[in-house]
């Protein structure tokens, strides 16, 4: 999958239908990354999208720097109104940064794109030593989840997920350490309109054809409306934090 072409399609239904953290998963990361700022020093926000977890860190006092592949992305309305000048374009295997530049790094439901080797030595090389990165990622565990994964699986062939995504793993073998996590059980309530855009937002929906995506919007929407508590379908999830701190 072309990801630059994939997240540049998207970006026009990506804030319809996606859901910012609860205060508690921000709050801290805000602390694990605002303690090890130094003068002048600012911290990444890699995979920033149109910036709803930098506009969180923002407003909790974070110096921060976006950097996204896309540039749709990054200069959309919302994003400009989160990020304004401070965002830039950028891969994570290359990163347009000097070394040590960033006191810290997070990344907010974007890592299971560049979790390989390369792009997490670039990570390494930009981050400060005795600074962190930060790896926030979203797993649903409700029963529409399944079925709407199956639903993908049907009309496009592709298996959801990265089966192979380990961010301790991937951030321990470029030498961050010691690693921890925390885990944040919660729950997302949709509207079936808000339901539909988020997974219209979704990489996968690039994979189906135009041919079938009004069949595939029919279908989704009787997944939703079976799953529905009055007006609004309620999602089960699970947050976790990676926090991986590089050795001084």
């Amino acid at each position: 999958m072309n990801m630059l072409a994939d997240f540049s399609e998207l970006a026009p239904a990506y804030d319809a239908g996606r859901r910012g953290y609860p205060d508690p998963v921000v709050d801290m990361v805000a602390q694990e990354v605002r303690r090890k700022v130094r003068k002048k020093q600012l911290v990444l926000d890699l995979g920033a999208g149109t910036g709803i977890a930098f506009g969180e860190l923002k407003r909790r006092g974070v110096p921060m720097i976006g950097c996204d592949i896309s540039y749709p992305m990054v200069s959309s309305p919302l994003a400009y109104s989160r990020m304004g000048r401070r965002a830039v374009v950028g891969a994570a295997a290359s990163l347009p940064f000097a070394s040590e530049v960033f006191t810290s790094g997070v990344s907010f439901g974007a890592f299971h794109w560049f979790s390989d080797r390369g792009s997490c030595t670039e990570i390494g090389r930009v981050v400060a030593r005795g600074g962190c990165f930060c790896v926030v990622h979203k797993t649903y565990e409700d029963d529409l989840s399944h079925a709407v994964s199956s639903l993908f699986e049907r009309y496009t062939g592709a298996l959801s997920g990265k089966s192979d995504y380990n961010p301790v793993g991937a951030l321990a073998s470029c030498g961050f350490g010691p690693i921890k996590v925390a885990n944040f059980p919660c729950q997302e309530t949709y509207s079936i309109e808000e339901l539909v855009a988020y997974y219209r937002s979704v990489s996968r929906w690039r994979l189906v054809k135009s041919c079938d995506r009004e069949p595939f919007l029919y279908e989704l929407c009787e997944l939703a409306h079976r799953e529905r508590t009055g007006s609004l379908v309620v999602r089960d999830l699970d947050i976790s934090i990676v926090v991986a701190a590089k050795p001084k």
